[in-house]
């Protein structure tokens, strides 16, 4: 279940940063997103069509899907536990819910040991608090692996590249090992276990959570994809 916290017990961080600037705000606990006031493990009720096993309205065609997000997902920078504080990340799941051509996506916020990295009908990434430059942000790792799981695609190599070209304009930041600003804030991204939010260890770059959704909502319009019959394979 999500947890109600009361600002006064918390652990609070440097004054002046972005996570201590969000606890002072009463709002915050008083007023929460409609679809995170239910269980970790109960999304709302919304039209699912399972890909493995239903039709799929758009299978084998070219499609334009359209991005509804379900909440505010800036909510994610707001209320965290004090677990979620020690590590600096929050751990964000992601379901899609297909009607038509438009993704309802819903997500929800989860503790370490609720995540599962058998439920493929879900994908979770990490909503990271770099504190050295007081932000939010998510790796391009979980970004474009968030994208494939929306739109029920299986990006090739180019078509990746292609992905990252379209959320470039969004203002990421590479972090690396070797550039003094970044080498601390690099050093935790390579420490985090499951779900880890990158590949190998090199060079990443992270894009401000707060812009997510948008970058979401621009690839959803503007790539073509076709929607590979998977289920098919399965007859």
């Amino acid at each position: 279940m999500f947890y109600e916290l009361d600002p006064k017990q918390l652990a609070f961080p440097p004054e002046g940063s972005v996570v201590a600037q969000q606890y002072v705000q009463p709002s915050v606990y008083s007023q929460p997103a409609v679809v995170h006031q239910v269980s970790s493990h109960q999304f709302p009720e919304v039209p699912f069509q399972n890909f493995a096993t239903e039709h799929h309205p758009f299978l084998g065609r070219i499609s334009r899907a359209e991005i509804n997000m379900c909440g505010d997902l800036r909510d994610a920078e707001r209320g965290w536990r004090n677990d979620e504080i020690n590590c600096g990340r929050r751990l964000v799941r992601f379901r899609a819910a297909w009607d038509g051509s438009v993704v309802n996506t819903l997500f929800d916020f989860i503790s370490k040991a609720e995540y599962d990295p058998n439920d493929k009908g879900t994908f979770t990434v990490s909503c990271i608090y770099w504190k050295e430059a007081n932000h939010f942000c998510l790796t391009s790792v979980d970004y474009i692996l968030l994208i494939e799981m929306l739109l029920k695609i299986d990006f090739k190599v180019e078509e990746r590249n292609r992905v990252r070209r379209n959320i470039e304009p969004f203002s990421p930041t590479t972090v690396s090992k070797t550039n003094p600003d970044t080498f601390e804030f690099y050093d935790r991204l390579m420490k985090y276990d499951t779900p880890r939010p990158r590949n190998i260890e090199k060079d990443i770059k992270v894009f401000p959570w707060s812009t997510l959704e948008a970058g979401l909502k621009k690839i959803a319009i503007k790539y073509s994809a076709t929607i590979y019959d998977k289920a098919r394979k399965m007859v």
